[in-house]
């Protein structure tokens, strides 16, 4: 009953382990979404190499991530893996908690937090890319037995990520790793913190009271909560917010950082 509200305006793919069928329905949505780190030349492969002509500004552009995705099988992780996500995520997921994964791409996070969560729990994955969904779907499918009952519910959304067809105060945590950085590697600096802004401000109305919008990022302090109280200050659908951060891995010269922005309750 919780999921009813998924509007119609927007395909679903849904993979309800719960009614035990698999619905494959898309079309083309619009501009956003995904993972990046600084430097698309600085990523590590791990099979999925850099795209001919394509530049980290690239990193907002729908095509972009269909190729790339495209020519990928299985689960690719940006920024810190879903093991590590996964182990800072899990404690704000209490029981029957609704998570979005905004701007899921191909990562094993979702399939990670269905497997290990203790309580159960209802997750959305969305993203802007087809083939970025269909190949979680996949990882989906492959993970869980369709005739035995699990203690989740998954959906699928293909939709941007700076104007979901969701319903307002739906989400207890959301997870946002990547997504925000992905927008701000835009050559036009005004039109990236408009569309930062934006992700913000949705991510703010689809949260839940008491709920977490969860930034994962490999942007240091000083930069990321410099931009956040900006875009803030700026309005924002929510007034009553407060903003934590830490470290939470490092790999080689990367530093990854988790940024939790908490709706207090009055």
């Amino acid at each position: 009953a919780h999921w009813q509200y998924l509007s119609l305006l927007y395909y679903i793919v849904l993979y309800s382990t719960h009614r035990q069928s698999v619905m494959s329905v898309m079309q083309p949505a619009r501009l956003l979404a995904k993972c990046v780190p600084r430097c698309i030349g600085c990523v590590p492969s791990r099979g999925v190499g850099s795209l001919p002509g394509f530049t980290a500004a690239h990193l907002a552009d729908k095509g972009y991530w269909d190729k790339r995705y495209g020519g990928q099988r299985g689960a690719f992780d940006w920024l810190a893996d879903g093991d590590c996500t996964l182990e800072y995520v899990l404690p704000y997921v209490k029981h029957g908690a609704r998570v979005l994964d905004m701007g899921c791409g191909t990562s094993s996070f979702a399939v990670k937090l269905c497997k290990t969560c203790p309580v159960p729990v209802h997750v959305v994955c969305l993203d802007f890319s087809v083939e970025g969904l269909k190949s979680t779907q996949d990882m989906f499918e492959e993970a869980f037995s369709k005739d035995v009952m699990n203690n989740f519910s998954v959906h699928f959304v293909q939709a941007d990520a700076t104007k979901t067809p969701l319903k307002a105060n739906m989400f207890d945590v959301i997870l946002d790793k990547g997504t925000t950085d992905s927008v701000l590697k835009l050559d036009d600096e005004e039109k990236a913190l408009s569309m930062a802004k934006k992700i913000l401000n949705e991510s703010l109305r689809l949260l839940s009271d008491g709920g977490v919008y969860i930034q994962i990022t490999d942007e240091d302090p000083d930069l990321r909560m410099s931009l956040l109280n900006d875009l803030m200050s700026k309005g924002c659908s929510k007034n009553n917010v407060s903003i934590s951060h830490r470290k939470i891995s490092e790999e080689d010269s990367w530093e990854y950082y988790m940024y939790v922005l908490s709706i207090n309750n009055e």
